[in-house]
């Protein structure tokens, strides 16, 4: 038994993207917030990465593309490198170093303070997120995240540590 697309799965999906909407619209100061850090960031010359899993990997590349190329107008291209595109540096680290660390293991490299980290989740609890995300902060980047509603918030930093957060519901 297959799924049923018939008109009530159609009127519920419908009605389900009507309320994601309305939930997006009620987060419009996290998101000019968050729009504003990256654009001050490239203002500043720092480099945005991005990273996700599934189809959020999709979104983070798509971002990262954007970016470099015009999306609506030209303009000049901004510093953007998605982490989940490169398929020999993810199958290194994670043979190497376990799942866990391909996105952390990369912003160590190539990570400056300054830089942005933004982080596409549905659950917003993967492990190689945690990491991602507390290797962000352990550099004095800034990490930014754009998870499901329902996601938890992401690790909190050491009292040590300063982080700005965004969008991390």
């Amino acid at each position: 038994p297959g799924m049923a697309f018939d008109r009530t799965f159609i009127a519920a999906r419908c009605e389900a993207s009507a309320r994601a909407i309305a939930a997006l619209a009620q987060q419009a100061p996290d998101i000019e917030r968050l729009a504003l850090a990256v654009r001050a960031g490239f203002d500043a010359g720092n480099h945005r990465y991005t990273c996700g899993n599934g189809g959020s990997a999709a979104q983070a590349m798509h971002l990262a593309e954007e970016l470099i190329g015009k999306y609506k107008r030209p303009r000049r291209p901004y510093p953007a490198v998605c982490l989940n595109a490169d398929p020999t540096a993810l199958t290194c680290i994670a043979n190497d170093f376990g799942y866990d660390h391909v996105f952390a293991r990369q912003l160590d490299a190539l990570a400056r303070p300054g830089d942005t980290l933004v982080v596409f989740s549905t659950s917003g609890n993967s492990p190689n997120f945690v990491r991602a995300l507390e290797a962000a902060r352990a550099a004095a980047h800034a990490p930014r995240c754009a998870t499901s509603r329902s996601s938890p918030a992401p690790p909190t930093p050491k009292p040590s540590r300063s982080a700005t957060r965004s969008s991390c519901t």
